[in-house]
């Protein structure tokens, strides 16, 4: 049935069937898989979950604490893509991104309890990335996130000894302005 032309729409039904299910892992994964409140590993401050990417490819948070680092980030999607996920990041991190510190998990409605389980018939995969420094010089530089307020709401790195809100490119545009 896959690519079959549902009658006078132009859209396949397989195309029709994935958007379904991209937004029931969207819609469970809002609503029982992001927790706010965990530690940021800078900073220990409580993180809340920030929406980074919606779209087709699925949807992307990030674990924030309040002064804008990020301790976690994390992707689902109906069908996840682990190489459009460590694209995405790379786009915005370069060289930070590094294959082993992408990991799969698998969640299922019955580990979270109650109202999950009966709505979760089937598992929701997701991956997630945490920078793992494996070196003192590893350990400078910290992940932040542009102010969507006053920058572009990228992901970007700095210094752990800066506190900018917002990115190198949003804070020269900020500048010459």
């Amino acid at each position: 049935m896959s690519g079959v032309k549902a009658k006078n729409t132009g859209i396949s039904i397989s195309n029709r069937f994935d958007g379904v299910r991209h937004l029931n892992a969207v819609k469970l994964s809002e609503k029982y898989l992001l927790i706010d409140g965990a530690r940021c590993s800078r900073c220990q401050k409580p993180t809340k979950a920030m929406l980074l990417h919606d779209t087709a490819d699925g949807i992307i948070y990030g674990y924030v604490c309040g002064g804008g680092h990020v301790s976690r980030v994390v992707y689902f999607a109906a069908v996840p893509d682990v190489n459009w996920f460590e694209g995405f990041l790379r786009n915005q991190l370069g060289d930070r991104i590094r294959s082993k510190d992408l990991r799969k998990a698998t969640r299922h409605g019955w580990e979270l309890g109650g109202d999950a389980e009966k709505e979760m018939s089937a598992s929701v995969a997701q991956f997630y990335w945490t920078f793992y420094p494996q070196n003192e010089e590893e350990r400078k530089y910290a992940t932040s996130l542009c102010s969507k307020e006053k920058g572009c709401g990228r992901l970007f790195t700095q210094s752990i000894s800066e506190n900018s809100i917002i990115c190198p490119d949003c804070s020269k545009r900020v500048r010459s302005d």
